[in-house]
């Protein structure tokens, strides 16, 4: 329907020239109505556009007020332990089996390896 506004608006445009109006003054209403029925077309993409971004932010909102908790940074069990803990530092993997999802291969199988404390990788 875009279209036909503007070819209406056209057609007035040429009615307005046959009655005696100003060539120049009919030429801005044929400029009007180009730019019109851009500015139409252009509307829609730009309500989604605007939509879209308000959909974001109601997702970020919702998820900052009904995110749950996360646990407390220190527990009584970080009480417990020694001040100089950890003292080695070793990261030992065993027989290590990975994959992305239950029905796809393997990515890692049997992956053995040690690590020794403060060793570079």
């Amino acid at each position: 329907w875009i279209g036909l506004v503007s070819s209406v608006v056209m057609l007035g445009a040429a009615m307005l020239m046959s009655e005696g109006v100003e060539p120049s003054l009919a030429a801005v209403v044929v400029i009007f109505a180009v730019q019109v029925a851009e500015y139409l077309r252009e509307f829609p993409k730009f309500s989604v556009l605007v939509e879209t971004g308000f959909a974001a932010a109601e997702r970020a909102n919702e998820f900052l007020k009904e995110a749950p908790q996360e646990a407390l940074a220190y527990t009584e069990m970080d009480k417990k332990m020694p001040p100089d803990w950890p003292q080695g530092g070793d990261l030992e993997f065993e027989n290590v089996r990975v994959r992305y999802q239950p029905h796809l291969p393997l990515i890692l199988d049997g992956l053995s390896l040690k690590l020794p404390g403060k060793s570079r990788i």
